[in-house]
């Protein structure tokens, strides 16, 4: 049950690769972020019903922060596929900080940045980190670009 604990050595996928159907991992991720622009939709709706266009500020940086975490797990997704323990663990990670964010969404209107979503933002951060952590490890061609993006999204959580 135990035996095989081990972490799998991390390939790029093949880019000529026909006809890729999204895992039910990416789908569920998807249903996630569908919730969490759901409710940074319904803030700013809430905020303009009250004429108070500040909210359409609280919005953008809101959906910013959203998008920038999706579209970091889409392109690591379609470009690499471990499928493995250690990779779906770290994918939850995300999406639990995903709907941390979620969760803050309504606070964030009232009060800014609060804890709640600070600490999701950084858990989705970190995990998105250790997958391209793998990637710089693994895979030789690709070494650069994981580089990159660990600087890049640790930049983003030092913001």
């Amino acid at each position: 049950m135990f035996g095989n604990v081990t972490i799998k050595k991390i390939y790029a996928r093949d880019p000529n690769e026909p006809n890729r159907p999204s895992t039910t991992l990416e789908l569920l991720f998807d249903l996630v972020y569908v919730i969490a622009v759901a409710a940074a939709a319904s803030g700013l709706h809430n905020r303009l019903s009250e004429h108070d266009l500040s909210g359409f500020i609280t919005f953008i940086i809101a959906f910013f922060i959203l998008w920038n975490a999706w579209t970091s797990f889409t392109w690591f997704a379609s470009g690499y596929d471990p499928d493995d323990w250690f990779y779906r663990l770290s994918v939850m990670f995300q999406m639990f900080g995903s709907l941390m964010i979620a969760a803050n969404i309504h606070q964030f209107y009232e009060q800014g940045l609060t804890w709640i979503g600070v600490t999701g933002y950084a858990i989705m951060r970190l995990a998105s980190c250790s997958q391209w952590w793998r990637v710089y490890k693994d895979v030789p061609g690709h070494k650069q670009v994981a580089g990159r993006s660990i600087v890049g999204l640790l930049t983003l959580q030092a913001m």
